[in-house]
């Protein structure tokens, strides 16, 4: 009973989880789609995507790597693609790529791992959503099931006010229909997946010696969800000890670029009509782009390995995965309640918590206009036109759907160069938070308060990160070496102390010692980066 107990909260705490992590994205991704829908017409947005252009391929991946959404924040974009009769290749290879990078992420990685393990990782996500989009293409059908479905003549919301309540409108429609069902079969299978890893079973695996580390990633990153900014955190971790590259790179690509959500959606949207196998529903098209797909980015990762491996040297523990095993001990019983709401107090957010409120709010409304029936007559009011005073001048332009696109666009990447400096602040804001977590790992450290040293330190650890993308930003792309290697040295003395808390190993003595070793990395860390600025 006790077992059992520990798992259920185990999947409960993971999924819930990754419900706080594509918190941000999927409503980001919730938004966007309710732009294609509300600001441009189907033909317009199947000219955004190329069209039938040879172009088509490669402008879905780099639309995709300039939208911050992960795997669960995409599904509701390619929907709205698939209503407006964009090329079923397109839509594919934009929904392996938008999930992998985006420019907070790619600076995270830039700044924490080796740039040429970064710049190879975004070449190789261009050939594998590149080639899912021509694979389809080459095998099954290039055009939409659903262009011949499309009304181009749809009437679209006034300007002002009713273009803004429509998006919002069409994202609570979206977030409380199938998109929710796609996104509840992800977050509970990430979940599920915990319950068949035990806790740390994952510490001593993923080896660059050991060549079925790719394959093992890609048996893990598959119902597994990692969002972009975690994926490179992992990726940043995994070169620091050493870790297989190629894991790292299927890590990505799979990992972050794919969920169980994900793949249901694909599943159901291409399964020919009838298609069924001993019975049982089955989508040949599905099973066999995705075996392709899997092959192509295991055959990259076993190529890059070899070439792209520069860590200095090799560990054999890490904790980089430990988020994709159970959560708590099975001996953990009843407790495991209790350390679970910490756990994910601990890790919500305030970008989190906000980002959640906000799908709530959708959810709500969505589903109040689904059970009133109202949602329609709502949808006429709001596409329903009158002339606008003032009409023509430069402070009242009747802007082209074409314009609106571009910019959104625009917009867009604004958002993403302040958005990147205000989720990467400057060094004195970050130590501000730092001082008092240093504080917090140190006395509970000396105490013996192991849950709170180690909430403290994984907590220094993530704004260690941050530190260095935020100096990275300020000075030109550039971080002092001594700065950088202060802030390795740092981590690798809090992962000291976590190892020695979470295994009970240290006596009075050690602790005190540990606490020493972590006042002086702290110190060192502290006057380098001031050094810097």
């Amino acid at each position: 009973m006790t077992i059992a107990l520990s798992l259920f909260v185990s999947v409960f705490y993971r999924s819930a989880q990754a419900l706080l992590e594509s918190a941000p994205t999927l409503l980001c991704g919730l938004i966007v789609a309710g732009i294609l829908r509300r600001m441009l017409t189907p033909s317009d947005v199947r000219r955004l995507f190329g069209a039938e252009s040879w172009s088509a391929l490669p402008r879905a991946w780099g639309l995709g790597m300039l939208l911050p959404v992960c795997s669960f924040g995409v599904l509701p974009i390619i929907v709205e693609m698939r209503r407006c009769g964009v090329r079923n290749g397109t839509i594919l290879a934009f929904a392996l790529a938008a999930p992998l990078l985006n420019p907070l992420s790619f600076l995270y990685g830039l700044t924490l791992s080796e740039p040429i393990i970064v710049f190879s990782f975004v070449l190789g996500s261009l050939i594998v959503s590149v080639a899912a989009g021509m694979l389809w293409d080459r095998f099954f059908d290039r055009t939409s099931e659903s262009a011949n479905e499309i009304n181009e003549m749809e009437p679209q919301p006034g300007p002002g006010g009713k273009r803004m309540l429509a998006i919002f409108v069409t994202a609570a429609r979206d977030v409380s229909g199938p998109v929710l069902r796609y996104c509840i079969a992800g977050w509970l299978c990430a979940g599920l997946l915990s319950a068949v890893l035990p806790a740390g079973s994952l510490q001593h695996a993923m080896s660059h010696d050991d060549p079925l580390s790719p394959l093992l990633m890609a048996a893990i990153g598959i119902p597994a969800f990692v969002s972009p900014m975690k994926a490179m955190m992992i990726v940043g971790l995994m070169f620091e000890h050493g870790n297989s590259i190629g894991a790292a790179y299927v890590l990505l690509v799979l990992g972050a670029g794919v969920n169980m959500g994900l793949f249901l959606w694909v599943w159901i949207s291409f399964r020919d009509p009838g298609e069924r196998l001993l019975g049982v529903p089955f989508s040949r098209r599905t099973v066999v782009w995705f075996a392709l797909v899997t092959g192509l980015t295991l055959a990259l990762a076993y190529a890059i390995e070899s070439p792209l491996y520069l860590s200095p040297r090799q560990e054999n523990h890490t904790h980089a995965f430990d988020d994709f095993t159970a959560a708590f001990a099975h001996s953990s019983g009843m407790h495991a309640f209790g350390e679970a709401w910490l756990k994910i107090k601990e890790r919500t957010t305030a970008f989190e918590a906000v980002s959640l409120a906000g799908l709530g709010l959708l959810l709500v409304v969505g589903l109040a206009l689904r059970r009133s029936g109202r949602d329609e007559s709502l949808e006429a009011w709001l596409c329903r036109r009158k002339p606008i005073e003032g009409a023509g001048s430069v402070w009242n332009m009747a802007l082209s759907p074409r314009l609106l696109g571009i910019f959104s666009l625009i917009g867009l990447a604004i958002f993403a160069v302040v958005g990147a400096y205000v989720y990467y602040p400057a060094p004195d804001s970050i130590f501000l938070e730092m001082d008092a977590q240093y504080a917090n790992a140190m006395e509970a450290t000396r105490n013996n308060r192991p849950e709170e040293a180690l909430r403290a330190l994984r907590r220094m650890d993530d704004l260690s990160r941050k530190l260095q993308v935020g100096v990275f930003l300020r000075n030109g792309g550039d971080v002092p070496a001594a700065a950088s290697a202060a802030a390795d040295s740092l981590r690798e003395t809090m992962e000291e102390i976590h190892d020695g808390l979470a295994e009970d190993n240290l006596d009075e003595s050690a602790r005190h010692e540990k606490a020493s070793e972590l006042r002086e990395a702290y110190r060192r860390c502290r006057l380098a980066f001031q050094k810097s600025g």
